[in-house]
């Protein structure tokens, strides 16, 4: 007997690619894709389709077939005031000092992404989540042979980018990554992680590792028998929402399920796990309405939106002043887990020697890497100074790349091994 699907997600993306380089070259993309998904609620064993529509009345009249008490309007504002002459206007002072730095060769790219995601219910619950996203990056290389270097910056509430603050960090890495020292590590450190995007080390290190599609396969650090359990340091408070932040205004998660308040980490204690519908009924546990997709054509999996690390009791200079010989690291880049040994890794593009107290050569790019409990056992100090990153981290898994959301204060971290890239 045929299951009748539990959810139909309606998906339009509306999205603007705009890049011009050091050889001038320009190249303007958009893209529009309007779709539909449907899933029973275990998704991996029961019916799955997904269609692509040419048009939103397309959508509509496929809605009214099925009896759907529902129909879809499509909104560009957000896209429609951008065009290539324009970026380009807006963005010729980044030009300009891209043009006078030396560099071996450059890119400047702008991306503007909308997203209207409509979550329909077979108990005719109707959820409507959107997202809209400009993302300005710059991507580098100083030289022929030194890894290319990226930065950026994105907002998702306005329009409005600060380029003199882009050009101030382009300017200090570029300082950094040129007059670096080339120092060898043979001991493992303490590191002072810069608040705000420092959180994408706690988004690859926590939030990964309790997702419970990696939990059931037993390739996590951690099982659901540790909920409740004190795993962490009990300095150590990690939330998934915050109502301050307006990056994400969300309804409810890919699956129309309510988003979950309850700290992932209270005080060192696992207070929950990330799942979809599919694992939370596999492991018996509480719902997070943590399952997320990139589209409509693939199936939601746990994913995290948000990772918040609350703030502690220090001052960033006095946490600074603590360390003897150690790194502080200031621009982060991409991050991975190592499953297979409970590892992961770290690209630092900015970073800085601290010794006796005071910050002294600069260190270029660098990796850090650790064993995760081990790291995240070794939190030592916790500052009072919380940020949140500048709205450009993303997260890969299993194919799907979708916008995440950390933040945190200034974290004293021992034991992590430091390398040259």
């Amino acid at each position: 007997m045929k299951q009748k699907a539990d959810s139909t997600l309606v998906d339009l993306k509306h999205q603007i690619r705009f890049s011009i380089d050091s050889t001038e070259k320009k190249t303007f993309i958009s893209n529009n894709r309007t779709g539909i998904l449907k899933s029973t609620i275990d998704g991996r064993a029961g019916e799955y389709r997904s269609t692509e529509f040419g048009s939103i009345e397309e959508i509509n009249n496929y809605l009214s077939i099925n009896n759907t008490k529902r129909s879809i309007k499509i909104d560009n504002k957000f896209n429609s005031q951008f065009t290539a002459s324009r970026i380009l206007r807006e963005n010729q002072d980044i030009l300009n000092t891209l043009e006078s730095l030396n560099l071996y060769k450059w890119t400047l790219s702008s991306k503007v992404t909308s997203i209207q995601r409509y979550i329909l219910k077979k108990s005719d619950k109707f959820k409507e989540n959107t997202f809209n996203h400009l993302n300005l990056s710059i991507n580098f290389k100083l030289s022929e042979n030194m890894p290319a270097i990226e930065i950026g910056v994105g907002v998702s509430d306005n329009l409005r980018i600060n380029r003199d603050a882009l050009k101030s960090r382009l300017k200090d890495i570029i300082e950094n990554n040129r007059n670096s020292k080339n120092i060898e590590f043979k001991k493992k450190l303490p590191i002072i992680l810069d608040a705000g995007d420092g959180g994408i080390l706690f988004h690859e290190i926590i939030g990964h590792s309790l997702e419970a599609d990696y939990i059931a396969q037993k390739i996590s650090p951690f099982t659901i028998d540790d909920i409740g359990k004190q795993l962490f340091p009990k300095n150590l408070t990690i939330s998934t929402s915050d109502k301050k932040d307006n990056f994400f205004s969300l309804n409810s998660d890919d699956e129309g399920n309510e988003l979950i308040d309850t700290d992932l980490i209270s005080n060192g204690i696992l207070n929950k796990v990330l799942t979809d519908n599919y694992h939370n009924k596999l492991l018996n546990t509480q719902a997070s309405g943590s399952a997320r997709t990139e589209n409509f054509t693939q199936l939601c999996q746990p994913r995290m939106h948000s990772i918040y690390i609350k703030p502690g009791k220090f001052n960033p200079k006095e946490m600074i002043d603590s360390v003897k010989y150690g790194i502080f690291v200031k621009e982060f880049g991409e991050g991975k887990v190592f499953f297979s040994n409970k590892t992961f890794s770290l690209i630092i593009k900015e970073s800085y020697l601290i010794e006796n107290g005071i910050i002294t050569a600069p260190l270029g790019t660098i990796v850090l890497k650790g064993n995760i409990s081990e790291v995240l056992n070794s939190i030592k100090m916790i500052g009072n100074d919380f940020r949140y990153d500048r709205g450009v981290s993303y997260c890969y898994k299993n194919g799907q790349t979708l916008n995440v959301r950390v933040g945190q204060p200034t974290i004293k971290i021992e034991n992590v091994i430091v390398s040259r890239l």
